[in-house]
């Protein structure tokens, strides 16, 4: 049985499902539906103040688009506390793996190929920049490998670029695609690989030629790696917060990469979940604001690829600003989701940022349209059939999907915006 519940005088619709992560810990996934705006007010104070409880896109702000929370088991009760106890539908959640992971030592015996890295398993980030390697020395002069900074953990920040056809006669617009914000995203950064050695492979249709295309496939290494090695759910990045502030048990560490863009918000504090701090106060951000500056003036399209949900965005995230080109923009998201779901059976909501999530303020997308005023730009958030938490063998139905989503806007761009960079 499923019914509205009050909480707090609100009503949420509840489901509950189990599911095991690791050998050590065992989470309780929720599926919360938000029928009112105090509903999502609400939830999103938990999303920021409660730990051990993982919003994994934040807080909807549309009831047809589920929440999905997790919670480790030992908090569960807690957690239900707080959401107050009711009749619920149990689903039974299948179970995922983490996939094998590579080491360095087998790159060097031979035995790798760069299609096993990418489809089969979420990598660490070492065997990630030994892709980057393998691809200098396979694809040379098809490929440029650009540092741009380090993390606090120093670690490299790479982009990669993959220049299209040049000619004398006119320069080609650029694109940049962006994964891995949130540490515990691992599939952003493997659809990111995906999709840049389809281009290397000359996959695509002829059309992508006409393109530089520039790649950061992990933005967060150093929260991607405890992720994948410490705490699944960790989404921040590992700067020590100064002075030392105690957080019980621990000390506060991590900035939130994808919501550090824009300003700080009020009330906001190091322990929480989501830590603003100052806008562009990190490694990560600063430098990958740089860079996209320096191509600002050649930049066609930026997309920032996402796990977790089936959404495809736009900004504004507040307010009341629109694009000056939104009913283009709206006209692209309408075609390119009909084709989706013409092609692989499949439903993405699209829309603004602030109609699909609730207060997701500070966000990277916005700070390029605002700042650098792209003509198009769009965040991809994908999963496959119900597994919220991806699987290994959801990266190859999930390439399939991001790279057509990716070449039908660009189809419908190209010839509209891209006489504005010759």
């Amino acid at each position: 049985m499923v019914r509205a519940i009050e909480i707090y005088s609100c009503s949420f619709i509840l489901f509950v499902s189990l599911l095991t992560c690791d050998a050590n810990k065992n989470y309780t996934l929720y599926k919360l539906v938000a029928l009112t705006k105090r509903d999502r007010q609400i939830l999103y104070v938990i999303h920021r103040n409660y730990d051990h409880c993982y919003f994994l896109n934040g807080v909807t702000n549309e009831a047809a688009i589920p929440m999905h929370v997790v919670v480790e088991d030992k908090y569960m009760m807690e957690f239900e506390g707080i959401v107050n106890n009711s009749d619920t539908l149990f689903t039974k959640f299948k179970q995922y793996n983490f996939g094998p992971q590579l080491t360095e030592d087998a790159w060097d015996s031979g035995e790798l190929t760069d299609d096993m890295v990418i489809y089969n398993g979420f990598q660490d980030f070492p065997t990630i920049q030994k892709l980057y390697q393998y691809w200098e020395n396979k694809y040379t002069k098809r490929i440029e490998k650009i540092v741009v900074g380090k993390t606090h953990e120093k670690k490299d920040i790479v982009i990669l670029k993959v220049p299209g056809n040049q000619t004398n006669e006119h320069r080609n617009p650029a694109i940049f695609i962006l994964g891995g914000e949130a540490g515990r995203d691992w599939i952003s950064p493997a659809l990111v690989l995906a999709y840049m050695k389809s281009l290397l492979d000359e996959k695509f249709h002829p059309f992508t030629k006409r393109f530089d295309a520039y790649f950061l496939p992990v933005l967060n290494p150093d929260g991607y790696t405890h992720s994948l090695y410490r705490d699944r759910f960790w989404a921040k990045n590992r700067k020590v917060i100064q002075p030392r502030i105690l957080c019980h048990p621990h000390l506060a560490r991590g900035v939130s990469v994808d919501r550090n863009w824009l300003y700080k918000a009020k009330g906001e504090k190091a322990c929480n979940n989501i830590f603003f701090d100052n806008a562009l106060s990190e490694y990560e951000t600063y430098n990958l604001s740089e860079f996209l500056d320096s191509i600002a003036p050649n930049t066609l399209a930026f997309f920032n690829v996402k796990g977790f949900d089936n959404l495809i965005t736009t900004p504004y995230a507040v307010g009341d600003k629109v694009q000056s080109n939104m009913d283009t923009i709206r006209e692209i998201l309408r075609q390119t989701t009909r084709d989706l779901n013409a092609r692989f059976n499949k439903s993405y909501y699209y829309g603004t940022t602030r109609n699909l999530l609730f207060n997701y303020t500070g966000n990277c997308a916005d700070w390029v349209k605002e700042n650098l005023n792209v003509p198009v730009v769009i965040t991809f958030y994908l999963t496959n059939l119900d597994n919220v938490l991806p699987e290994v063998s959801d990266i190859g139905p999930l390439h399939y999907e991001l790279a057509r989503g990716i070449n039908e806007i660009l189809s419908f761009t190209i010839d509209l915006y891209g006489p504005l960079f010759n």
